[in-house]
């Protein structure tokens, strides 16, 4: 696959590689920060790259949910873990970090999980009312085995 230009802005051009690797890189900050139940997250950005890197960190997120739905269906019917997290498509540094969501999240959490991240995909276009960087740290919580949070 070519690395071709994807995104220029001003004299700054960035290839698929560097979009994809600011965007991971946004996420994984995200979800690891101590943001605390109810705490607000926001964003001020004009039409720049970094908005780009934002919404591409947030489907990022929503691909992982999906992940670690299909990794414990798969372990529920007694796959192994290891195995089921290769089958769900996940490998590399991923591969391990999926694991360790999988075990802290509870099957009881995933469908307002897929809730949370439907909601956060709408309101990343601008659909819907709510305020996304709330839903976004709310998403990273949970994934890390803390409740699920509304947003506001």
């Amino acid at each position: 696959m070519s690395d071709a230009p994807v995104l220029a802005f001003d004299d700054l051009t960035y290839t698929r590689s560097q979009v994809e690797a600011l965007s991971a890189g946004l996420a994984d900050t995200l979800s690891q920060r101590g943001v605390h139940a109810g705490q607000r997250v926001a964003l001020m950005s004009s039409n720049r790259p970094e908005f780009v890197f934002a919404v591409q960190a947030i489907w990022q997120l929503a691909e992982d949910v999906h992940a670690i739905a299909a990794v414990l269906a798969m372990v529920r019917t007694g796959t192994p873990l290891a195995s089921a997290v290769r089958n769900a498509r996940v490998w590399g540094k991923r591969q391990s970090a999926l694991e360790r969501a999988v075990q802290r999240v509870a099957p009881a959490a995933l469908p307002g999980l897929l809730l949370a991240v439907a909601r956060l995909d709408a309101l990343s276009k601008g659909l819907g009312r709510g305020n996304a960087w709330s839903e976004l740290a709310g998403i990273g919580l949970a994934l890390c085995g803390k409740p699920l949070f509304a947003s506001t």
